[in-house]
């Protein structure tokens, strides 16, 4: 079996048996069956340091034209061999710090102790356990929802029971937002997408749309002003035309003026 990782062309360091490609079927040989390769290479190779969407969407094996888009990969696509590890009796420096021992010592420092250890997202992301676990990060996985209250990144199945258990309260199938009000009550008084009446046409709107409505109702509004403005212009001159008229028909009956107020 070879031991030589075919990346870094060094001894393969916390060796993996690569999964990802088509080509790898369970229970039966393929083409990373006899060949390992070190798990950083292995994350690079496959792109796991980088957020799913900036992934490569077409990458070939290796050593076959079997080809994958990167950016399905969300579970780990790679396997340690331990046994390798285990066999393995010569010192390795660890690749992040100065820590020094055996593969199988490397493997335990690099998932227990390194200040700059790997760790996987559960949206497939391989990173510095410091970003990984960062708002910088959680702020996009798509797997981790905000919490507005306590202000945390929670994995989103457990968001839930998260909000129940740390606030006691609930969150809103329809609008998504935490609440301290029975869902009922929340549907009725708060939630953006109830019903809200509108009493200047008698019509039903869901919340969140209601102000726009309002907004169509008042530009309405300025346009039968406008309209409203223009008659009234208009029915001034008309005023003032019959008052000169008035005016003049006076002076030459009477041979006087006539003072209108």
């Amino acid at each position: 079996m070879n031991h030589q990782c075919p990346i870094c062309l060094d001894p393969a360091l916390i060796p993996v048996e690569i999964l990802a490609f088509p080509c790898s079927k369970n229970n039966s040989i393929h083409c990373f069956s006899f060949q390992r390769m070190c798990e950083k290479c292995a994350i690079n190779v496959l792109e796991l340091n980088r957020p799913p969407a900036e992934r490569s969407e077409d990458k070939k094996c290796l050593f076959c034209d079997a080809r994958i888009n990167l950016r399905h990969i969300f579970d780990k696509p790679y396997k340690k061999d331990f046994l390798l590890m285990s066999a393995d009796e010569s010192l390795y420096n660890c690749p992040y710090c100065e820590f020094q021992g055996k593969q199988i010592e490397i493997n335990h420092h690099l998932d227990t102790q390194c200040q700059r250890r790997s760790m996987l997202c559960l949206c497939g992301m391989i990173n510095d356990f410091q970003f990984i676990e960062s708002h910088e990060h959680l702020r996009q996985c798509p797997f981790f929802t905000h919490c507005l209250i306590c202000n945390e990144y929670i994995p989103s199945a457990t968001y839930e029971s998260h909000l129940l258990s740390n606030h006691s309260m609930l969150q809103c199938r329809a609008c998504q937002k935490p609440t301290s009000l029975s869902i009922t009550e929340h549907l009725t008084v708060e939630c953006p997408h109830r019903m809200v009446h509108c009493y200047h046409c008698n019509k039903k709107y869901t919340a969140f749309s209601y102000l726009d409505h309002l907004i169509e109702h008042t530009k309405e509004s300025i346009t039968r002003i406008e309209l409203l403005k223009d008659i009234l212009s208009k029915e001034y001159e008309i005023y003032y035309r019959f008052r000169a008229e008035i005016q003049e028909s006076f002076e030459k009956t009477f041979g006087t003026s006539l003072h209108l107020n």
